[in-house]
């Protein structure tokens, strides 16, 4: 058991070290970083679209309204 943990350990400091030393891993967190701004916008965006759509349905109930 203590040898599968202290080799897998070894495995993610080598995995570490190859990604640093290409700078690999610069673009993994640049990649990461792309794709929480962009979901980040999506969620403002549907946000807005639906207050829109919100205010509009309210505005119409209220001209019907007597």
């Amino acid at each position: 058991m203590h040898l599968a943990l202290l080799h897998g350990a070894q495995l993610a400091d080598s995995l570490e070290n190859a990604m640093l030393s290409n700078d690999k891993l610069f673009v993994v967190l640049a990649v990461v970083l792309i794709i929480w701004l962009g979901l980040a916008a999506f969620a403002f965006r549907t946000d807005r679209r639906i207050d829109r759509l919100e205010r509009k349905l309210g505005d119409s109930q209220q001209t019907r309204d007597p």
